[in-house]
């Protein structure tokens, strides 16, 4: 099975994961994290067709310059907000049917 969280249960902060990796050079990044769908590296990632570390170094390719790690992590973290109690409750809910 195949589950999507981002956007049903976790609360997605966009503009949030995008000011981050603009700070970090990623100057195209809006295009990239289309309110609609991602694109490109960050799509492959999405999709399970390249790992982390591959995503790390196609980030740091497309800005041309040495980013930590921690750093593009961070970045790409700050997309989540978390999942609100409610949208869990309804999950132990349905778990009974």
């Amino acid at each position: 099975m195949i589950l999507d969280l981002g956007g049903v249960l976790l609360d997605l902060n966009r503009p949030r994961c995008i000011e981050q990796f603009r700070q970090l050079g990623l100057t195209d990044i809006e295009r990239m994290l289309d309110v609609s769908h991602q694109q490109e590296f960050f799509l492959k990632l999405e999709t399970g067709q390249i790992s982390s570390d591959e995503f790390r170094d196609c980030v740091r390719h497309h800005i041309g310059r040495p980013v930590s790690d921690e750093a593009i992590d961070e970045a790409w973290n700050s997309f989540l907000v978390g999942i609100p109690a409610y949208k869990l409750d309804l999950l132990l809910e349905l778990r009974k049917d």
